[in-house]
């Protein structure tokens, strides 16, 4: 059997399976995350899906590069990782900083014994508004251009050096 396939193909999986994913971490905030354990899981399968969405996210930069570099012929590879590290630790300092303002509007107070309203507040702040921001970046994923675009070019250049042929 010869199945073949190019890096567009592949791509366009990624791309699939980091939908997926985003919708199986939906099954997770219909669960009532009453308990430690429960708790546990839910933070065990984020974490899974976002490790998977951080390799999709990883792996779509290298298309990114070569796709600037074909449209303007500047190879800029260290500057485009760069600028994806520096926004990273952009974005982990607002996720803190989201945190800490959800935390606090939720009533939480340090040292102190929480009201059970409070930790309601608590509990959704640490499973929703992760999976809202998840779901943003898979919707952005997904609407990239450039996984269609390398689709479209490994059908025009099918039999070439970038087809893979598996036996």
């Amino acid at each position: 059997m010869d199945l073949r396939f190019d890096e567009g193909d592949e791509a366009f999986r990624a791309e699939a399976r980091a939908w997926l994913e985003n919708e199986l971490s939906g099954a997770f905030a219909a669960v009532h995350l009453d308990s430690a354990r429960a708790m546990q899981l839910f933070l065990i399968g984020m974490q899974v899906i976002i490790v998977g969405l951080n390799f999709v996210f990883w792996a779509m930069l290298p298309n990114t590069i070569e796709y600037g570099e074909r449209e303007t012929g500047l190879h800029v590879e260290g500057t485009v990782f760069g600028v994806a590290a520096l926004l990273q630790r952009i974005a982990i300092g607002i996720a803190t900083a989201i945190l800490g303002w959800s935390f606090a509007s939720a009533g939480y107070v340090a040292n102190a014994q929480q009201t059970a309203a409070t930790l309601a507040g608590m509990r959704a702040t640490v499973a929703l508004v992760p999976l809202v921001f998840l779901a943003l970046s898979c919707a952005a994923m997904l609407l990239n251009p450039l996984g269609r675009e390398r689709q479209r070019l490994g059908r025009e250049v099918e039999g070439s050096a970038d087809a893979v042929a598996l036996r």
